[in-house]
């Protein structure tokens, strides 16, 4: 699979100097997770949904960045702070891309790479 975001774009998002590459692997690899993620939860792949130029719409790609940045921020699954989630953010952008149709159980076997 394709990556759809660079890890420079990641770097804008996360507020990273472009030069700094020590983390550059572990965003791709949080590139491929989230990608990974967002297909299952949509229950479609990111390729059915590219335009004619092969991007994905903002959107997707917007929910995608912002789960990144949580994942980054956050690196272990409990916090000794008070999280509040914001509304309107990842799942809002990313349940209009949503297929509900029970009908179809289509996965990606879970292959997922940026290769």
């Amino acid at each position: 699979m394709k990556c759809y975001i660079s890890t420079d774009e990641v770097k804008q998002q996360l507020n990273i100097d472009c030069w700094y590459a020590e983390d550059d692997k572990y965003l791709l690899h949080l590139i491929t997770v989230v990608q990974d993620a967002v297909e299952r939860h949509i229950d479609h792949e990111l390729s059915d949904l590219e335009n004619e130029d092969g991007d994905i719409p903002d959107g997707l790609k917007h929910a995608m960045l912002l789960l990144i940045g949580t994942f980054y921020e956050n690196r272990e699954s409990v916090t000794h702070s008070n999280a509040v989630k914001v509304p309107h953010t990842f799942d809002y952008l990313i349940d209009f891309y949503k297929d509900y149709n029970p009908s179809k159980n289509k996965g990606n076997n879970g292959n997922c790479c940026c290769v």
